[in-house]
């Protein structure tokens, strides 16, 4: 597979109880073909080491479709993550990548656990291709060819995606335009509002679902974003290309073309009586 094709391993902590449930979601792009073994390093309590307790949690996920298990509380607390993945494209090509990455040659191999989880320091997510991850400050939403995206939340968690929708020539924000979040297994409603005069709307959507983004505005193409699912709050951008054929026939290009015909009319009937 070539390896400018790049796809996501996220993995998003909320802040949470140790009572809450959390929840791991693995989602494949269309076409492709993941499965995913990742494995957690747990902190132990020292009453729990002398009990016998494992530090390690260990599963396997593939898709598609999309596949969801629950993280069990003793996994929790968690500081580190390794993960290895097979991958197959649509042509049939197989690929495979660790976090960490493989040492390449010459170089001393990594930790068993890449950082990630509670700490402050912890990265969210990373960004990935079958040879190597790199941190990645802002986890993805929108999941392009080849990538596939693992992200962890609450269960019954909400985030808000924020749409901002602008003009796609001169980068000006849209007012009054329609935003509307649709399920994507059915097609049916979820939210909808109209941005304000920055272009912007905020709705709150729950972890976990699949959606995508219908935008309308008048005197533009309706605009549909890809699928995707939300595992932290997130910003989007809608970019809407203007119809000039609707803006040509406008109500108020209609009524001066009216007015125009009415005066040349009169201009007739005057020159006519004399």
């Amino acid at each position: 597979m070539n390896t400018l094709k790049l796809f996501y391993v996220v993995f998003f902590v909320c802040g949470c109880t140790l009572a809450e449930a959390k929840t791991v979601t693995l989602r494949c792009s269309p076409g492709y073909t993941i499965s995913v073994t990742f494995e957690l390093h747990v902190v132990l309590t020292e009453a729990e080491r002398e009990a016998g307790e494992s530090d390690t949690w260990t599963r396997t996920l593939s898709c598609p479709p999309d596949n969801t298990i629950d993280i069990p509380a003793h996994a929790q607390p968690y500081d580190g993550i390794h993960a290895e993945w097979d991958m197959t494209d649509p042509n049939g090509a197989d690929s495979s990548g660790s976090l960490p990455a493989a040492p390449g040659p010459n170089e001393p191999p990594p930790g068993r656990y890449a950082a990630w989880g509670v700490h402050y320091w912890a990265p969210t997510s990373y960004i990935c291709n079958s040879r190597s991850c790199v941190e990645d400050p802002i986890a993805p939403t929108f999941i392009q060819p080849g990538e596939f995206v693992i992200g962890s939340y609450d269960e019954g968690s909400n985030f808000d995606l924020t749409t901002v929708v602008l003009d796609a020539k001169s980068m000006q924000p849209i007012p009054n335009a329609t935003v509307t979040i649709h399920l994507e297994k059915d097609a049916s409603k979820s939210a909808e509002g109209m941005t304000g005069t920055s272009g912007r709307k905020q709705l709150s959507l729950k972890a976990g679902d699949t959606y995508y983004i219908q935008v309308e505005s008048p005197g533009y193409f309706s605009q549909r974003s890809d699928a995707f699912q939300l595992f932290r709050d997130h910003e989007w951008r809608m970019l809407l290309t203007a119809n000039t054929a609707t803006s040509k026939s406008s109500p108020v290009n209609w009524f001066v073309w009216s007015l125009l015909l009415l005066v040349i009319i009169l201009v007739i009937l005057i020159a006519r009586r004399r």
